[in-house]
């Protein structure tokens, strides 16, 4: 490809991020019209959190700022984005961004108990009953590693990290088994690995389990119900690649 190629701004403009000089409410660059530029390609990578990217619109320089596909970005960081026509705050059309900051608020998750899906951030899900992640811009589908070959039931959604833990049924001599499994979320290549996987608890069949994570104090809550009788609680705490138990009621 050309280093200087000849781009028609009207097509581009709908999926394109400034990386430097971002333009402000009274910028000149608030215009609707369809402009003969020429710009810059230098084979430009993309690298989010120590992880290069593909794109589908290749990154440019023009007048010194860097355009590239926003919605590729923001996928990456894990920030939730949508497009709208008019948009009701600026009277024009608008990407809008929710941060995720806002999910740090609630530090208390009870994982997928009473939800279709159980988002892990503004752009990643994981499907109740099946081993599957879905990416909610693309649509792309990725497995979800398996320890004991059950559903993988995930109990925290990817805070500060691509990392997330979900909780995995078996069967052993007519008990269930249950295990914690740790995954980390690569977004850059659209796979999940588990980083870790550990038996918590063995219980007779019809033993039902209950999980809840406290994101401030790294620790994970185990509630044992019989007969939909609660019998049972245990209080862990993380540490390194494992968890270990600190009290049982």
């Amino acid at each position: 490809m050309n280093k200087s190629q000849k781009l028609f701004i009207g097509v581009v403009s709908g999926v394109l991020l400034f990386t430097a000089g971002m333009m402000s409410s009274g910028s000149a660059f608030a215009k609707k019209a369809t402009e003969a530029i020429t710009v810059n390609f230098s084979n430009i990578k993309l690298v989010v959190n120590g992880s290069p990217i593909d794109t589908k619109a290749e990154p440019f320089v023009y007048k010194g700022n860097v355009y590239a596909p926003v919605a590729t970005i923001a996928n990456m960081l894990g920030v939730g984005q949508s497009w709208t026509n008019s948009d009701p705050l600026t009277k024009t059309p608008a990407v809008r961004f929710e941060s995720l900051d806002r999910v740090e608020q609630n530090v208390q998750f009870e994982g997928m108990a009473g939800h279709a899906n159980y988002a892990l951030d503004y752009v990643y899900y994981a499907v109740v009953g099946s081993n599957k992640v879905v990416n909610s811009v693309n649509k792309k589908e990725i497995p979800l590693p398996q320890s004991v070959g059950g559903t993988p039931y995930p109990v925290t959604r990817m805070v500060h990290t691509n990392q997330f833990l979900a909780v995995e049924y078996g069967e052993k001599e007519g008990k269930t088994q249950v295990y914690v499994n740790l995954y980390q979320l690569d977004k850059g290549k659209n796979t999940v690995k588990m980083i870790f996987s550990q038996q918590l608890d063995e219980g007779a069949k019809g033993t039902t389990y209950r999980f809840s994570y406290n994101e401030a104090e790294k620790s994970l809550t185990e509630k044992i119900y019989t007969n939909q009788k609660l019998v049972g609680v245990k209080f862990y705490q993380i540490s390194g690649n494992q968890f270990v138990k600190q009290e049982e009621m």
